[in-house]
């Protein structure tokens, strides 16, 4: 019977895994299985030479077939050498000194008894991609994604991985760059960046796997260490870049380094406990659950059970999050500030006496009872195309990552709109109640009337807005943008009723006077004038936009509402 005295674990700078077994006949044997770059050299003075060619002919087949390659080494380790390394292990286990380096001293008892390992050969496990891996990576290619492999297996299996998921086209060009001496590395590098350089070829050539990078993980360290710019314009020549042989640091470390020096939005992949740190360092981090276990799922923003589902997983609902969340920030921003412009051009004809247009309540009731409710509606079911057309059209998400919907000019915009259309509901109200006669009681105008019809046509503009800005009808969108808009009018008749309970008698601050208001169709028809002259423009501009000069989602949509009519007429 064997028994196990010690498990010398896998760790990612190790990358080998040791087992001490006491066989039957009281022998010492110490069986340990790696990768072979680390695994190889352990060999060396154990193994006969021919052994270990053969294994590395073994090892470059199964690497080109893309499988995952390890090497299997064993030591017969004496009693004296096994005493030694247990009285260590036990001294970390116990504490030891407050100066003792723990880990230098637990490097020490592993390599006492992980040398002169003899070859026992090679194994390989094959990695078969899951389904539809080909169809994603092709549509974020098409999409404008700069795709990378991270990999800790050996170059070979990582090319034919890029191969056979369709990452890279059958005429690639692959750049291969596997030396750890800076002055070859240097060397080759000019000569590839020389080479575009006479060829023409521009940034981001490669594009949809046209062009790729091989790197191996001793090249990416010191490349990036001795000349980070050559690596940034490598990175900007190919669309595909392939590091093999990377342990789990360097993948964090290169998806920093990128996120930092390009100022590019990152996100990593990865299905097992190498990946994350990887995962952790980008931007949004997704792990796959599968046979390598949960650590990634767990570690990452968003956990999926397959690759092919990372395609819906950011293309819709990545791409509706980001719709729902810049419209609704834009136009948040929009109708409060539309909503001040009226009370700021107000105090210039008071001289500034700090005179209040609208009614305290109708300004606590804006944002919480008036207006929030069918824009918080957009935030949560909003849309602009069905899931089918986004993954048809990957052109649809390049244009989503350009950026474009929350940029410094996308928000100049919608505050210009809040700037007209304050400016017009103050002034068309301000000047047509001004040539208004007074009322059929007699009585002069007032403030309060005034301030209603501003507060009104506020109102109703900033609804309008939010209305012609959704795309996602459904059943609460219009529950609540005719609840928010009868809100304005049932809070404008309780606060008549509760502050100005005589219409005969002007009461000074009242701010509502809906009596006063109703019998009076002249303030109607000024406020049907603010809101054609407010809302107008906004509405001619996005027609004539959307006409002469649609997006790429607004294209898709024609192509969708052509489809939906093609397939009513011919069931």
């Amino acid at each position: 019977r064997y028994e196990r005295l010690a498990t010398l674990e896998f760790t990612s700078d190790r990358c080998r895994m040791s087992v001490l077994y006491r066989r039957p006949d009281g022998r010492l044997v110490l069986y340990a299985k790696g990768a072979d770059h680390v695994m190889l050299p352990l060999m060396v003075d154990a193994t006969p030479l021919h052994m270990l060619q053969r294994s590395h002919d073994h090892m470059q087949e199964f690497a080109r077939l893309g499988f995952r390659v390890m090497v299997a080494g064993y030591r017969e380790v004496d009693e004296a050498e096994y005493q030694e390394f247990k009285s260590k292990v036990e001294i970390v286990s116990l504490g030891g000194p407050a100066e003792m380096n723990k880990e230098s001293v637990i490097e020490e008892a592993y390599a006492l008894l992980e040398r002169g390992l003899e070859c026992l050969g090679v194994t390989c496990v094959e990695d078969s991609l899951q389904d539809d891996v080909p169809e994603t990576i092709r549509y974020f290619q098409d999409a404008g994604v700069r795709v990378w492999i991270l990999t800790g297996d050996k170059m070979e299996t990582a090319l034919n991985v890029a191969k056979t998921s369709a990452m890279l086209r059958p005429n690639a060009e692959v750049l291969t760059i596997d030396s750890s001496d800076w002055a070859d590395i240097r060397a080759k590098v000019e000569a590839i960046l020389d080479k575009a350089a006479l060829e023409g070829a521009a940034e981001g050539v490669g594009q949809l796997g046209d062009r790729a990078l091989l790197l191996a993980g001793a090249a990416l360290s010191t490349i990036q260490k001795e000349d980070p710019e050559k690596l940034l314009q490598l990175c900007k020549l190919c669309g595909v870049i392939i590091c093999a042989r990377c342990a789990p640091i360097q993948k964090s470390a290169i998806v920093s380094f990128i996120a930092r020096r390009l100022r590019a939005v990152t996100l990593a992949v990865g299905d097992g406990g190498n990946d994350v740190p990887m995962i952790q360092s980008a931007h949004v981090g997704v792990g796959i659950m599968g046979n390598e276990g949960t650590q990634a799922a767990q570690s990452a923003d968003y956990a999926v059970g397959e690759f092919r589902l990372l395609r819906r997983l950011v293309a819709v609902h990545g791409r509706y999050c980001q719709l729902r969340i810049t419209t609704l920030i834009k136009l948040v921003l929009y109708k409060n500030v539309m909503f001040c412009i009226p009370q700021i051009l107000f105090n210039s004809f008071t001289l500034f006496s700090s005179s209040s247009l609208y009614n305290s309540w109708i300004i606590l009731g804006f944002n919480a009872l008036f207006t929030d409710g069918p824009m918080l509606i957009l935030a949560i079911f909003e849309r602009d195309l069905v899931p089918d057309l986004l993954s048809r059209y990957p052109g649809v998400y390049r244009a989503t990552e350009a950026r474009d919907a929350l940029c410094l000019s996308a928000i100049a915009g919608w505050q210009g709109v809040a700037a007209w259309q304050g400016v017009a509901a103050a002034l068309v109200s301000v000047y047509s109640y001004a040539i208004f006669p007074a009322d059929s009681n007699g009585l002069d105008k007032s403030l309060d009337p005034l301030g209603f019809l501003v507060a009104m046509t506020a109102v109703m503009t900033v609804q309008c807005t939010s209305a012609v800005c959704t795309m996602q009808w459904t059943v609460i969108n219009h529950v609540l943008l005719l609840g928010t808009t009868a809100a304005f009018f049932v809070a404008v008749i309780l606060l008549d009723y509760l502050f100005c309970p005589d219409a005969t008698e002007p009461i000074v601050g009242c701010g509502v006077t809906m009596s006063m208001v109703l019998p009076q169709g002249t303030i109607w028809l000024s406020h049907f004038v603010g809101l054609v002259v407010c809302s107008g423009p906004l509405l001619a501009f996005r027609y004539l936009k959307r006409t002469y000069r649609p997006t790429v989602a607004q294209v898709v949509q024609e192509i969708g509402a052509r489809e939906m009519s093609e397939s009513r007429r011919h069931p």
